[in-house]
């Protein structure tokens, strides 16, 4: 079996996301792929320029972060040659990594959009390399930023970061020097497709069938539903209702309006309602369950960081 380091980038409506489509929100411009075989040997590198479609005026902190222009962009491969080169090039048995868990997410959105036949399994498993660097090298929820890691571990930083072949091969330098035995049960399950029944759902086991109480952070609280941190808790855990056979499967995702907040040396996030707004300000409504106070110290260029990131 072969490992496929994927990491992709994307750009998005420069004018918002209100002007968003709403079932491809992201458009990916550059595809970056690493191959391993089972020893961890680097077998082959894949790597593409994506021409886009529908997004394509570049949004100006992804033009700031990949340092990419139009004119180049102009010059790639339509997303659906492209794709299905690279699910050729991968072949028949692999099993995908990648750094963090939205990459499977976006490549399968813009399939669908695009026309690409998605032939993926289901349940569709994978390794996200950021929890499973976690795991073994911190406390099993804090998040690095893939640079904060290749900086712990003293690799040399001879590429820029925010390139798809660049960060994909930085993140295969992490793959091999960790020590994936210990923690590979813990793969992850994609997303995108959820169960469309009880008969369906999908239970992950990691070796241990013990019900436990975990106490949870709440972000949001809706009548159907209740928003907790990803980093907190494992895609595919179910949760179960006290002295009931009731349960559900931790699986689809929504993303909040919030901030980052440092007070403390590192990016927490915070939700915020916005109650009004102009150019240069923002009203937020007072209170929110975990959200800011006054005083406190916010990042105002989100899309350079993660949650839980060590800003000094």
């Amino acid at each position: 079996m072969n490992y496929i380091v994927l990491d992709l980038e994307w750009n998005q409506s420069y004018r918002g996301k209100e002007y968003s489509i709403e079932e491809m929100p992201f458009e990916i411009i550059q595809i970056g792929a690493v191959k391993l075989d089972e020893h961890k040997n680097i077998t082959g590198r894949w790597e593409r320029i994506i021409r886009p479609v529908e997004y394509v005026k570049l949004h100006g902190k992804v033009s700031e972060m990949l340092e990419i222009t139009e004119d180049e962009l102009k010059m790639g491969d339509d997303f659906a040659s492209a794709a299905k080169e690279f699910l050729e090039w991968c072949g028949d048995d692999y099993e995908f990594i990648t750094w963090g868990s939205s990459d499977l997410t976006e490549f399968q959105r813009n399939m669908k959009h695009f026309g690409v036949e998605n032939n993926f399994p289901f349940p569709f498993m994978y390794y996200d390399l950021q929890k499973l660097y976690s795991k073994v090298y911190s406390d099993g929820k804090t998040r690095r930023s893939l640079k904060m890691a290749i900086e712990e571990l003293g690799f040399s930083e001879d590429a820029e970061y925010h390139s798809a072949i660049n960060d994909a091969v930085y993140t295969a330098r992490i793959f091999q020097q960790m020590d994936f035995d210990s923690v590979k049960v813990y793969e992850s399950i994609d997303t995108y497709r959820i169960p469309k029944d009880r008969k369906t759902e999908i239970y992950a086991n990691f070796g241990n069938l013990i019900t436990t109480f975990v106490e949870a952070d709440i972000y949001k609280l809706t009548d159907d539903y209740v928003y907790v941190s990803k980093s907190d808790w494992e895609s595919g855990i179910a949760v179960v209702m006290p002295d009931s056979a009731s349960r559900y499967v931790i699986g689809a995702t929504k993303k909040l309006k919030g901030v980052y907040c440092v007070n403390t040396g590192y990016t927490i996030f915070c939700p915020v309602e916005i109650i009004d707004e102009n150019n240069e300000y923002y009203i937020v409504k007072q209170n929110l369950t975990h959200g800011i106070s006054v005083y406190d110290r916010i990042i105002l260029d989100a899309l350079k960081y993660q949650p839980n990131e060590m800003i000094y």
